[in-house]
């Protein structure tokens, strides 16, 4: 009886020990700068995670992005997507002020993986570009059960577009000429047309009112007024506080506004 309680107990702790809070992840870049993959459980080889460092330390060296890796076996039941956020904004993934960061998480038992990118990414990764990854290079490596190919393959396929960005704007132009059509085009003349023609009125009657000013009837002032549009004004994302040293790494203090991309296997 004993003996049965004590593997019952080993069983619920290693189970227990297994499952994270966003306190608990390991912050391995705090302590070393040049590693960006956390990967407590062993979830890929040291030799993945060492190709990841290096695909990594060139971005960053190059682009000046900053990118982490999280591969867990279980956050119990939380909400990936939550914990994604919130693990971002804790370590403040990215440059100050830029905003830069991404990271790339998965949850091994909830079979389930999210792509987070800070503000300064969204436009160099777009959404549907990292939905694509996930779709196409990872999750199929997942299913067949190779994890380090699969994780490889993906993190190689965003450190291409990050030192290309030039190459995610190919991509986004060739899916919407494939996803045009002939009414579209209709649509797009149509509306063409309108406004051609609207802006021919608005010359006739400006026209006309410019030869009632300059000749005004008897009696009448010559009654010009002008005016134009406001400048809009623009505004920055600021940037949040530094968490780490220079020496010691930490990230430099980025925020993410939620973006990214989500997909399981």
């Amino acid at each position: 009886m004993r003996n049965i309680l004590s593997l019952l107990f080993l069983i619920t702790f290693s189970v227990s020990a297994q499952t994270y809070t966003v306190d608990q992840v390991p912050y391995d870049n705090l302590k070393n700068k040049y590693d960006f993959v956390s990967n407590p459980d062993g979830i890929i080889s040291p030799a993945a995670e060492q190709q990841l460092n290096s695909m990594i330390t060139l971005v960053k060296d190059s682009a000046s992005a900053e990118m982490a890796v999280v591969l867990l076996k279980s956050i119990g039941n939380a909400d990936i997507d939550d914990f994604g956020t919130r693990l971002f904004t804790q370590w403040g993934i990215g440059k100050r002020q830029k905003d830069n960061g991404l990271l790339f998480l998965l949850i091994e038992d909830q079979r389930q993986m999210i792509f987070r990118t800070g503000y300064g990414l969204e436009g160099v990764l777009p959404d549907v570009i990292l939905s694509r990854i996930i779709r196409n290079d990872i999750s199929p490596l997942m299913s067949q059960g190779n994890t380090d190919q699969a994780i490889l393959t993906g993190i190689e396929k965003v450190c291409r577009y990050l030192l290309n960005p030039e190459a995610v704007q190919e991509i986004l132009a060739q899916d919407a000429e494939k996803s045009s059509n002939p009414q579209d085009m209709v649509a797009a003349i149509f509306i063409a047309i309108l406004i051609i023609v609207f802006f021919i009125i608005i010359a006739k009657r400006s026209y006309k009112d410019s030869n009632f000013n300059n000749d005004p009837p008897a009696g009448m002032g010559n009654k010009r007024s002008g005016g134009g549009f406001g400048g809009i004004g623009g505004g920055s994302f600021g940037g949040g506080s530094s968490r780490g040293g220079s020496m010691g790494g930490g990230f430099g203090g980025g925020r993410t506004g939620g973006g990214g991309a989500r997909g399981g296997w």
